[in-house]
C-alpha cells in the first residue's frame, strides 16, 4: 500500500492511507480511524460492501464540500454564518462513520453561532455508532445535538426533529 492511499485494482476499490497527516484536525483523525478499524472488520466481505454502499470519504474530499457548502450558504442564501446558521439542520444521508460531519463540526467550532443539529443517516448502524464514538463528544462540548439514525435513505428520507423543533417549526435542512 502506498502511504497516500489509492486505488486497489485488484479488489477494484480504494484504500484508505495508514498514516497521520499533518493537516489532519484531532476529529479528523477519529474518523480515520473508525473508518480503518471497520476496514480491517469488513476485509474480505465484499458482498456486505456492496449491500450497505461502504465508501469511506477521504478527509480533504469532506472538507473542501463543508467549505463550498459554506461559502454558498453565506454568498448565494444570504446566511451569515454558513453552516453554523442556527436556522439550519445539516443531515448526512450516508453518513457511514462521519467524515462529512467531522469537517462540518470542526468549522462550526470557529463560530460563535451554531446550527440546530446534525442528523447522520446510514443503513450501516455499526458505522453510525463508530461515528458517534469518534463525533459524540465534541459535537456535545459545542452545544451541537447530533442524532444518528439506522435506516435506509433510499427508502425513506423522513428526518427525525432536532431538539428545539418539537412543535412543528419549519426547519431549513442541508443534506450534504
Amino acid at each position: 500500500e502506498a502511504a497516500s492511499g489509492g486505488w486497489d485494482s485488484e479488489r477494484k476499490r480504494c484504500y484508505l492511507p495508514r498514516v497521520v497527516r499533518c493537516d489532519e484536525s484531532p476529529l479528523e483523525r477519529a474518523v480515520r480511524e473508525q473508518s480503518e478499524s471497520r476496514e480491517r472488520a469488513l476485509e474480505g466481505n465484499e458482498s456486505l460492501r456492496r449491500s450497505r454502499g461502504i465508501v469511506h470519504t477521504p478527509a480533504p474530499l469532506a472538507r473542501f464540500m463543508c467549505r463550498h457548502v459554506d461559502e454558498l450558504l453565506k454568498t448565494r442564501l444570504g446566511l451569515r454564518h454558513g453552516l453554523a446558521d442556527p436556522r439550519l439542520t445539516i443531515v448526512d444521508p450516508g453518513c457511514g462513520t462521519g467524515a462529512f460531519f467531522s469537517a462540518a463540526l470542526d468549522l462550526i467550532a470557529t463560530r460563535a453561532s451554531r446550527p440546530r443539529g446534525l442528523i447522520g443517516l446510514d443503513i450501516d448502524g455499526d458505522a453510525l455508532n463508530a461515528a458517534d464514538e469518534a463525533l459524540g463528544r465534541v459535537a456535545f462540548g459545542l452545544g451541537v445535538p447530533l442524532i444518528f439514525d439506522a435506516r435506509n435513505t433510499l427508502e425513506s428520507l423522513e428526518l427525525p426533529a432536532p431538539p428545539g423543533n418539537e412543535r412543528g417549526r419549519d426547519m431549513d435542512v442541508v443534506c450534504v
